[in-house]
Formats: C-alpha cells, sequence, structure tokens
C-alpha cells in the first residue's frame, strides 16, 4: 500500500469508529429517529459511507482505482469531507500545541544550561590571548568596585571567543563562571562599566550580557526595538528572564512574541488614554 493508501486507512477508520460510537448512542435514544432530516439519519448515513470506505480502504495496494473511488465518496458527500477536514484540522493544531510545548521545555533546559555563564562584549582580540586573563582583569579592573572581592583565576571554568575572526569588531568572549555567585557578582555590577565607557581615553566599551538561547535572544533584540521606538519604558534580562517596564513603571516577563506584542498594544492603548485626558 503506498502513503496515500496508508493515510486514507488511518483516517477513515478513525472515523469509522467514532461513527459507529455516535450510532450507538442514538440507537440508545429511539425518539431521536423519529424526526425526518435528524441528525440520527446523517449520522447513519455518515456512518454508511465510512463503513463503505473502509471496506475500499481494505483492498488498495496500489490500485489508482479503488483509491479514485475512495477519493469520489469524500468529495461527494459535503458532510463527510467537512467532518474529515474538522477532524485533521484539530489534530494538526494538538499537533503544533506539542511541538511548541516541546520547544519550550527545551530552550528552558538550554537556558539553565547557561545559568552561570556571562557574555562579554568589545574586548579587543590579541594574538595568542588567554580570555581566563583577558576576563579576570576586565573584572577586577573595570567592574568590581575598589573594597569588593577580587576574583582570581578558579572562579573561571572556561572562556573562549565566539565564532570566527572578524575584521570589523572583536568577537564577544563567553565565560563559564565555576560559582552562580560570581556570576551574580559580576552581572550585578556590570554598571560599573558606564566610568569606563563613557572615558574618551578609551579606545573601547565594554558590554556584559547574560548568555541567552538563540530563540531568546531574537526576542529580547524585538523587546530592546520597542524601547528604542518608546513603545515600552526599558528592558533586561536575568537569569534568562525577559523582563520588560511598562508605561506605568510595572514590570512584566515577556515569554514570547505573543506576550511581547500584547503588553505593546494595553500600553499604547493606556498612553492615548492619557494623551486625551
Amino acid at each position: 500500500m503506498d502513503g496515500r493508501g496508508n493515510a486514507y486507512k488511518k483516517t477513515f477508520r478513525s472515523f469509522n469508529k467514532s461513527s459507529k460510537n455516535n450510532e450507538t448512542t442514538l440507537k440508545s435514544n429511539p425518539t431521536k429517529r423519529s424526526r425526518p432530516n435528524s441528525d440520527s439519519d446523517m449520522s447513519q448515513n455518515m456512518s454508511q459511507d465510512l463503513s463503505d470506505l473502509s471496506d475500499i480502504l481494505d483492498n488498495i495496494s496500489n490500485d489508482d482505482g479503488l483509491l479514485q473511488q475512495a477519493t469520489n465518496i469524500i468529495l461527494n458527500k459535503p458532510a463527510l469531507k467537512n467532518s474529515i477536514i474538522d477532524r485533521m484540522a484539530n489534530e494538526v493544531r494538538d499537533l503544533k500545541d506539542r511541538v511548541s510545548e516541546l520547544e519550550n521545555r527545551v530552550d528552558d533546559l538550554e537556558q539553565y544550561s547557561r545559568k552561570t555563564c556571562l557574555k562579554f562584549t568589545g574586548i579587543p582580540e590579541m594574538s595568542d590571548e588567554n580570555t581566563n586573563n583577558v576576563i579576570l582583569n576586565t573584572i577586577n579592573k573595570c567592574v568590581l568596585n575598589e573594597g569588593q572581592i577580587s576574583l582570581n583565576v578558579n572562579a573561571i571554568s572556561t572562556s573562549h571567543r565566539l565564532g570566527p575572526p572578524r575584521q570589523d569588531r572583536p568577537r564577544d568572549i563567553i565565560v563559564r563562571f565555576v560559582r552562580y555567585s560570581d556570576k551574580v557578582l559580576v552581572y550585578n555590577n556590570k554598571s560599573n562599566l558606564k566610568g569606563w565607557n563613557d572615558n574618551p581615553t578609551n579606545g573601547y566599551k565594554i558590554y556584559i550580557n547574560e548568555a541567552l538561547t538563540r530563540r531568546r535572544s531574537m526576542l529580547f533584540a524585538k523587546t530592546r526595538e520597542a524601547v528604542r521606538n518608546h513603545r515600552v519604558k526599558g528592558c533586561w534580562t536575568y537569569d534568562g528572564k525577559i523582563y520588560i517596564k511598562k508605561n506605568n513603571d510595572k514590570k512584566a516577563v515577556i515569554k514570547n512574541i505573543t506576550d511581547l506584542d500584547r503588553l505593546i498594544v494595553t500600553n499604547t492603548q493606556a498612553r492615548e488614554t492619557i494623551d486625551e485626558a
């Protein structure tokens, strides 16, 4: 049996079973059978059509004639065709929901694996550099204030540049810390880089961000765009979660593009209401 025959057979056996169950239910209530053109009549007709289809499909191998006969039964019975379309549409929708749920779980697991990671942008590249030492020097010199505990080589598990060498700018460095507390210490003090970045004598600027998954990076980019367009007040990430500050200064977590679009619409309506007042 070819792929078309298998698909037809699987679908119509499912419908045949469902139709027989409906027929049994209607038989148990004979008052419904007395009404002309009732749901009972339609169900019995559909049950017979499905039975005919099942008989045909049981004999399908590579016989295009039988396959065409089965197709004609479907096309010439609008109620049957619509029922099949509705059932298959529901199955497709359920499968999409399951795929989306699995994608969310995979993304959560990937982000959790980056829980102790940070990404450093803007640090110039040098030949034969040791990125662990480069990062430690940046942290202790530019991020942590004097008087705070400094980090040593034992604080970093591994680090490396991302991607192939570039001519236009230095590659980012991703760092995995041994302890989550050290990652938090550095990330919570990244605002101290403002002093370095605002100093005109420094030839480059440094930025620290969380190492987001590809999916969350794309979502965060759209969130930053909303901030630039004054659709929301601000945005940031913490432990892989994306937050925004709404026009009323309340914060919200953005999990997907639907969340972002909904909040943008709500914010815009609220701002228009204030302007009208």
